[in-house]
């Protein structure tokens, strides 16, 4: 079971990589709003990767 949820955790790293990939290479036409969108979902998405990864608080 620990090795599925970091599994998950490595997916939402990488996640987190590509959407930022996105925005550095203008791989999407995103308007103003998408760009601010897909950088505040990294936040939560880094969150709950940190947690499951181990990383977090009482881990």
């Amino acid at each position: 079971m620990v090795g599925a949820v970091r599994a998950v955790a490595v997916c939402g790293f990488g996640w987190i990589v590509l959407s930022l990939a996105v925005l550095v290479f203008g791989l999407l036409d995103l308007t103003a709003v998408g760009k601010t969108w897909t950088v505040v979902q990294t936040v939560p998405v880094g969150v709950f990767a940190v947690l499951q990864a181990g990383f977090g608080p009482g881990c």
